[in-house]
């Protein structure tokens, strides 16, 4: 009827239809479109490389369909280019758990990588994926390149100075 007026106790009611299309926050996004395992897809990411205090920091943007069948953990790696082996890392659960999502789960992944004085300026690898840290097994990656096979998607090169 045009007006609102307060409830007692409080009342809030919303409503969304259909699923958001993903839309880019801002030009530094890069989009993606990485599928993994059970549908959970990489849709974006923005990655930035700051000098005081050094560090990468990294905006991932994911969906996902539902539940997954374990609760896996988030890694984002910063490797030599031809090694996927971390040099620094960042390895964590969601704030929900994998196997707690609900149906057409939408969530922005805010990683920082703080770099130690052990990792000389040059140009790394920025790898991410998901994995279950007490059998080390990862989240499969939907594609044929080399590192979707060993369950890693590579987001970017950058260059730390």
């Amino acid at each position: 009827g045009g007006e609102c007026r307060a409830a007692e106790p409080p009342e809030c009611i919303s409503a969304a239809f259909g699923v958001p299309a993903w839309q880019r926050a801002d030009s530094s996004v890069t989009p993606r479109d990485v599928t993994l395992d059970h549908g959970v897809r990489l849709r974006g990411d923005d990655v930035q490389v700051t000098g005081d205090p050094r560090a990468v920091r990294v905006r991932l943007f994911w969906d996902a369909p539902g539940a997954l069948p374990q609760s896996y953990a988030l890694f984002v790696h910063l490797t030599r280019p031809d090694d996927p082996a971390p040099l620094a890392q960042h390895a964590d659960y969601p704030a929900i758990t994998t196997d707690a999502w609900h149906g057409g789960a939408a969530w922005v992944s805010d990683v920082v990588i703080e770099l130690g004085d052990d990792i000389p300026p040059g140009q790394y690898a920025l790898n991410a994926g998901w994995f279950v840290p007490e059998s080390g097994e990862r989240l499969p990656v939907r594609g044929d390149g080399p590192l979707a096979r060993a369950g890693i998607v590579r987001i970017a090169t950058v260059t730390v100075e």
